[in-house]
């Protein structure tokens, strides 16, 4: 574990690995995962961290710690210790190398569109209006066509309802990057994210279509499994954002079976405040309202 990470990710990274070896004999393949405080606010800046922490050559993955979105204190844990503002981190070494799958299922609705304020986690404009107005903008007839008035909410509920079916992506090569915004509580405020959101940056408002979810379980697996290359499995571990839980409410196993259908091992997982991925050839780093399944060569 490390601790400290909304003051110096990079140090709380390092602390982390500290202990781990550089080489494990007979084990040539070393892999990690990664939990982080999910309320820390330094999501990509951990993941970064981790990559110089760990080295270039050694993939990983894992999530952030939630607490059934109330939004008050996350935590992780490393035996018996237990703390919040902190990283817990655990390294793998296996005989073959363990596979990494990551898919989201959101599509842009808006063009591109601009930070032009912002101060660490929170966006204040876009396009020099005010980051909510934009939002409403862009999502105010999609939003209707499924029941919510982005004129008329008001209660905390509505509005975080809101923001996980319409959320930013920032287009990174061929796809995007989902940013949820579920910390927002008000109408009348700026925009809060998980991660740093530098002036400059350019998003796109995107939707979250429930089908488009759960086809999106199914490629994560699909993506991971094909990786294996026909190499015997042992299980799963899938990081599956909260996001995608609210979004499809009843629906919800559907997502779960699709893995079973695909994987065929036993697999567990959690819903997270964040995912995470580092593969090589795979849509790497911090994400939102994303599955990352993590598959165990037998």
């Amino acid at each position: 574990m490390g601790k400290g990470l909304k003051e110096d990710e990079i140090k709380t990274l390092k602390d982390a690995s500290s202990e781990f070896p550089s080489i494990i004999e007979n084990y040539p393949y070393l892999s990690a995962v990664m939990l982080i405080d999910g309320l820390a606010g330094k999501g990509e800046e951990s993941v970064l961290s981790a990559l110089e922490a760990l080295g270039p050559n050694i993939k990983f993955s894992g999530g952030a710690a939630g607490d059934d979105l109330k939004f008050k204190e996350t935590k992780v844990f490393n035996n018996n210790d237990i703390s919040s503002n902190a990283v817990s981190l655990a390294m793998i070494a296996s005989r073959i190398p363990v596979a990494i799958g990551v898919k989201h299922g959101h599509s842009p609705i808006s063009p591109p569109l601009t930070i032009t304020k912002a101060e660490g986690n929170i966006v204040y404009e876009i396009d020099g209006k005010p980051a909510f107005e934009v939002w409403k903008e862009y999502t105010r007839k999609n939003a209707k066509s499924i029941g919510i008035d982005v004129d008329k909410m008001t209660d905390v509920e509505a509005i975080q309802t809101f923001f996980t079916r319409y959320e930013a992506g920032l287009l990174t090569g061929t796809d995007y990057k989902i940013r949820w915004l579920g910390g927002t509580t008000t109408t009348k405020g700026p925009i809060n994210f998980p991660c740093t959101m530098s002036e400059g940056m350019v998003l796109r408002v995107m939707e979250s279509p429930q089908q488009d979810q759960i086809i999106s379980a199914r490629k994560a697996a699909e993506i991971a499994l094909s990786a294996c290359r026909g190499v015997k499995l042992a299980g799963a571990i899938v990081f599956d954002c909260v996001c995608r839980a609210v979004i499809l409410g009843d629906d919800f196993s559907r997502a779960v079976n699709e893995f079973g259908k695909v994987l065929k091992v036993p697999f567990i997982g959690f819903e997270t405040y964040g995912e995470i991925a580092m593969e090589l050839g795979q849509l790497s780093g911090f994400h939102n309202t994303t599955t990352v399944v993590l598959l165990f060569p037998e």
